[in-house]
């Protein structure tokens, strides 16, 4: 398959950078980013003739990230919106933190033909 078959974008729905300095100050309560749960988003983009496949196991197998916490170390097919040309799965973590982040990991996918899947 080419490799402009196909294009993955991550989109990040909170910046990864977590600065330490109060979001919000109540009377005597504050609170930061650090220790909320946010998401990320990794999109697949199938550009014609090639679709998303619909039967494949989607996963995305996270890295040990210093100073972030996922729910889970493998993130499956029910986190997966999929569409004919793009699936879009969320990937919950927690900085731990404040920061720079790094999020890595294996994504597993599968992209057909109309004659071979």
């Amino acid at each position: 398959m080419p490799l402009n078959a196909f294009m993955i974008l991550v989109l990040v729905l909170v910046p990864l950078e977590v600065r330490g300095s109060p979001l919000a100050t109540l009377g005597p309560l504050e609170f930061s980013r650090e220790g909320l749960a946010v998401a990320a988003r990794i999109v697949l983009k199938a550009n014609a003739p090639y679709h998303c496949n619909d039967k494949y196991p989607y996963k995305f197998k996270l890295k040990d990230s210093p100073g972030v916490k996922f729910p889970a170390t493998i993130v499956k097919r029910d986190a997966v919106q999929l569409e004919q040309h793009q699936a879009t799965m969320t990937v919950g973590f927690t900085p731990e933190s404040a920061g720079k982040k790094t999020i890595a990991g294996k994504f597993l996918f599968s992209l057909c033909s109309a004659d071979k899947c």
